[in-house]
């Protein structure tokens, strides 16, 4: 079957998927594109990014990318993982590959425990961009069988579980492969029960006034001794995780919905459309309308 994965028949009834929403505990997962291609595609892609996550596995040739300004060459049994607002090129290199393109977004905050899939999306988010080798063959199998079920005219709901635990072996294999060479990413949970309390309640009230203090207060911290274990088990203040969060939603937001900016300034805990723009801008190097126009043109 691996010699047939860039046949794009074998993928025509998973491309029935494509967009249809996988409600998973208090998060929303959409396939967004599945793409076999072989060496006659052009591979010649200027730098850009986008709002989603992008897969590339690669089964014959080699082929040329640049992610943030490194240079991987990447051959058969190897593959790229690039997360959403990664900036990135491809160069022509007459390969073979199959492409994927996924997003999981929270749709709401619950009140209760952590759950799998918000663990799982921690872990998704902490995968650094690069190139990976599918070491035991874990990915290449589950590719195939996704293409298999395919071909059998598999049902819709079948097909995008089978592509979510695709996914879940994509994270797998790049994450064991980042703990070998000491760069893990986020922490595990559970880390420090105060600073998860912390986490939470941050993701909770997302859309309202933070302040350490007031959440310094939730968890019995003093402000400093809050800021410690954060910065100590996040290697980030917790300031600059409320940003990131924030901006990594409006994110989401603007790619996968038709809110309006203002809406999405405000559901994401800015004060007003003005100043949403100017943080954003300054963190993403474009505007919150440009960011969803260029999000929206999956024709890369």
């Amino acid at each position: 079957m691996e010699g047939s994965l860039t046949d794009k028949e074998n993928f025509r009834r998973a491309q029935g998927a494509v967009f249809k929403r996988l409600l998973l505990d208090d998060y929303c997962f959409r396939i967004l594109g599945i793409a076999p291609n072989d060496e006659s595609f052009d591979w010649d892609i200027k730098r850009h990014k986008h709002a989603f996550f992008e897969f590339n596995y690669i089964t014959e040739g080699v082929s040329h990318t640049s992610i943030n300004g490194t240079d991987y060459t990447v051959a058969p049994a190897q593959f790229l993982f690039i997360p959403p607002g990664t900036f990135h090129s491809h160069r022509p290199g007459g390969h073979f590959e199959v492409g994927l393109r996924w997003d999981l977004n929270r749709e709401r905050a619950s009140h209760s425990s952590v759950s799998f899939v918000h663990s799982f999306a921690r872990d998704l988010y902490s995968v650094l961009p690069g190139s990976y080798s599918d070491t035991d063959g874990l990915v290449l199998s589950l590719l195939t069988d996704l293409a298999k079920k395919s071909k059998a005219e598999a049902g819709i709901l079948e097909l995008q579980l089978l592509f979510f635990t695709l996914v879940m072996g994509i994270v797998n294999c790049c994450r064991g492969q980042l703990d070998r060479r000491g760069e893990g990413g986020a922490p595990d949970l559970p880390q420090n029960p105060q600073v998860n309390e912390a986490m939470q309640y941050i993701e909770e009230r997302l859309s309202r006034p933070l302040a350490v203090a007031e959440i310094a207060r939730h968890v019995n911290l003093s402000y400093s001794q809050l800021n410690r274990l954060f910065k100590k088990h996040n290697k980030k203040t917790m300031t600059a995780y409320i940003s990131e969060l924030r901006l990594s939603q409006a994110q989401h937001l603007l790619a996968g919905t038709q809110d309006s900016i203002a809406q999405i300034a405000e559901s994401v805990g800015y004060p007003n459309e003005n100043y949403f723009f100017n943080v954003f801008k300054s963190h993403f190097n474009t505007s919150p309308l440009k960011f969803r126009m260029s999000s929206r043109k999956f024709d890369e």
